[in-house]
């Protein structure tokens, strides 16, 4: 059948029963509102936010930004990924060490926390800051609770360290 009019809320095409007669649906154009509207859309920053018909819940992937957004309150939001992970080593000559992260860009922000299991005298003589975020990695800096301004150096530690997108 051919289309006899779009819904204005979805853009959903509508066939009315006193249309004309048609012998096939058209598929391209099933095809193109299937696409337009689907729940989770991937494109460019450009394409997103030319999405015509939004609505609360959709899923953009925005492949300018390789950032996942989300329709709410009437505006894309993005979704804030992050990423945890276990990390151990012993700390150079300064108290540092490096570890990696894969979010492909300078986090927002870290939060690091000693692990269970580490020593007793890391968990009771030491602290962890973030020294350094970089788009692809992190300096954790270890200082002793037990002496002012002296850096845990050369000492195994383990800890939890968990990135913001």
């Amino acid at each position: 059948m051919a289309v006899d009019r779009y819904n204005p809320v979805t853009g959903a095409p509508e066939f009315l029963a006193g249309g004309p007669p048609d012998m096939g649906a058209d598929e391209t154009l099933v095809a193109a509102f299937a696409a337009e509207v689907g729940t989770r859309r991937i494109g460019t920053t450009a394409e997103r936010q030319a999405v015509k018909f939004r609505r609360p819940g959709m899923l953009f992937f925005d492949t300018s930004e390789w950032q996942e957004y989300i329709f709410r309150d009437g505006a894309w939001k993005a979704v804030r990924p992050s990423e945890t992970k276990r990390y151990s080593s012993a700390t150079n000559a300064q108290g540092v060490v490096v570890t990696t992260h894969s979010l492909g860009k300078l986090p927002s922000g870290a939060q690091v926390t000693i692990a269970h299991g580490s020593s007793e005298t890391v968990t009771l003589l030491a602290s962890a800051v973030i020294w350094e975020l970089t788009d692809s990695a992190a300096q954790v800096r270890f200082r002793r609770a037990d002496q002012p301004n002296t850096w845990f150096a050369g000492q195994p530690v383990s800890f939890y360290i968990t990135f913001f997108a």
